[in-house]
């Protein structure tokens, strides 16, 4: 056998060129097809892992995948409000850990603006219960004081102690710009790969203040509590109460609202996008197929170019059977060797481009070696290219063995 791997190497070197092309068909083949793998199973975790340690979300009765949306994602608009006394009656809740107020409609420059408590900061979490940190400041103090989210500072280069002024409306759609009351930055936070890097985070009493249409002086504002609220995150002690706690608030007859486990509308939310996933999984199945058939067609069409060398070797005492395993050694070969070349191609791609997806759109792309599917993979595809071999090793041995060698 290893005769015959020797004779496989001395062969691939001879043909050089159509060889290349063959790996590199293999290289790319590869590379989409475990890159989309990565993709479809980081951007999932990804999506799952932006906020962790929250057992509900509470807001007005809408729709789960809207709540969620809107205040999770900063995507589309709420419905409506909920009362806040309703919410200070959940925090007194015996199995409740932490209930955090949020409070949307306001926008900077297209970025949320959420009002909310320093609750927000020491309890919300995101990946794996990891907390939200600042890379510079604090948390807000008073009315006018804000903390703004890494890709808002980044991107529009603020620094502590900028003054910025929130407008009314959210997205791209805001007005009426609250210029009698500008902010001071305070803080900004670390990098999450999450929402909260582009948002705007100010007080409850700072929403109140800005929406107040007679001019208080700022020692009334400090004490100013808001009427309602968009929404709740709440945290409980004991897990077994989610459910009793759910259909209770979902049956609270003085204001319309809808509690959420976050996880199950995850789940929901995901399913909707099940289709393009598996589309692009399909899409990468084929490329692959692909890449198979023209590694494949390159050992057909060497077979005529090698008709002298597969004479030589017959010459030298090789039975039709090693003349046939040389094509399935040689495509088993070129398999390997393309998987292990795709493998590093995927490698240097997530090293150069991984950094500019967690900031852009919250992927955290990740190239875990010893990932048991991974190698499933790169098993499935060795064992297609071996599967592969066979064809034009079985058509060389049916044809050592009907022509032999003319003797001469």
């Amino acid at each position: 056998m290893k005769f015959l791997f020797t004779l496989t190497l001395q062969s691939i070197a001879f043909r050089k060129t159509t060889v290349g092309l063959s790996l590199f068909s293999i290289m790319i083949s590869v590379t989409l097809l475990v890159g989309v793998n990565r993709l479809r199973v980081d951007a999932k975790q990804s999506f799952q892992n932006t906020i962790s340690n929250i057992d509900l979300i509470v807001g007005a009765k809408t729709g789960a995948s809207q709540l969620l949306l809107s205040t999770v994602f900063h995507q589309g608009f709420p419905s409506n409000n909920i009362s806040y006394r309703f919410f200070t009656s959940m925090q007194q809740k015996q199995d409740v850990a932490f209930a955090i107020p949020i409070s949307l409609g306001d926008s900077h420059r297209g970025f949320r603006v959420i009002g909310t408590s320093k609750d927000f900061f020491q309890h919300f979490k995101y990946g794996n219960k990891q907390q939200l940190t600042l890379t510079s400041g604090q948390t807000f103090a008073s009315a006018s004081d804000v903390v703004v989210g890494y890709h808002v500072a980044k991107k529009l280069g603020y620094h502590i102690g900028d003054n910025i002024v929130v407008a009314h409306g959210m997205g791209e759609t805001s007005f009426d710009p609250h210029d009698d009351h500008p902010f001071t930055i305070v803080g900004i936070l670390k990098p999450t790969g999450t929402p909260v890097d582009k948002a705007v985070y100010v007080s409850l009493q700072a929403i109140e203040k800005i929406h107040l249409e007679n001019h208080e002086s700022a020692d009334d504002m400090e004490q100013l509590k808001p009427i309602s609220i968009t929404a709740m995150f709440i945290g409980l002690k004991n897990k077994v109460a989610i459910f009793g706690l759910q259909r209770a608030i979902n049956e609270y007859k003085k204001e319309p609202l809808l509690a959420i486990i976050p996880g199950l509308t995850f789940y929901e939310i995901w399913n909707l996008v099940a289709v393009a996933e598996k589309a692009l999984w399909i899409i990468s199945i084929f490329v692959f197929i692909a890449g198979m058939l023209g590694l494949l067609t390159l050992i057909l069409t060497s077979m005529r170019e090698r008709t002298y060398e597969i004479a030589v070797l017959r010459s030298q005492g090789a039975t039709p059977r090693q003349i046939a395993w040389l094509f399935v050694i040689e495509s088993t070969f070129l398999t390997v060797v393309g998987s292990l070349l795709g493998l590093f191609l995927l490698w240097l791609l997530i090293l150069a481009f991984g950094g500019i997806l967690q900031p852009a759109f919250g992927i955290s792309l990740t190239f875990p070696i010893s990932d048991p599917k991974l190698w499933k993979i790169i098993g499935s595809v060795c064992i297609a290219g071996f599967v592969i071999g066979w064809i034009p090793a079985i058509m060389a041995y049916r044809k050592t063995l009907q022509q032999g060698l003319t003797p001469a």
